[in-house]
């Protein structure tokens, strides 16, 4: 699960080493320690706010979709 854009948001780094190649958003942390997650792209909220939209409401979602499955189902 992706964290919130607030968390991600900052500096990247990019790893060349083959086990852990690729780009990682880092966030420092109260006691010093950095945290590295892969930065996989823009989060849900950071596509909403370029783009000026919202998430639907779950009634929104309904009518435009239907219900979705209940758990388990589908």
């Amino acid at each position: 699960m992706r964290r919130p854009a607030r968390l991600r948001a900052g500096r990247t780094i990019t790893l060349h080493d083959p086990e852990f190649a690729g780009t990682y958003a880092v966030e420092c942390l109260p006691d010093g320690r950095l945290l590295l997650e892969p930065d996989t792209g823009p989060s849900e909220e950071e596509i909403l706010q370029r783009v000026g939209g919202r998430a639907l409401t779950p009634e929104e979602f309904a009518a435009e979709f239907g219900e979705p499955p209940a758990h388990g189902e589908g």
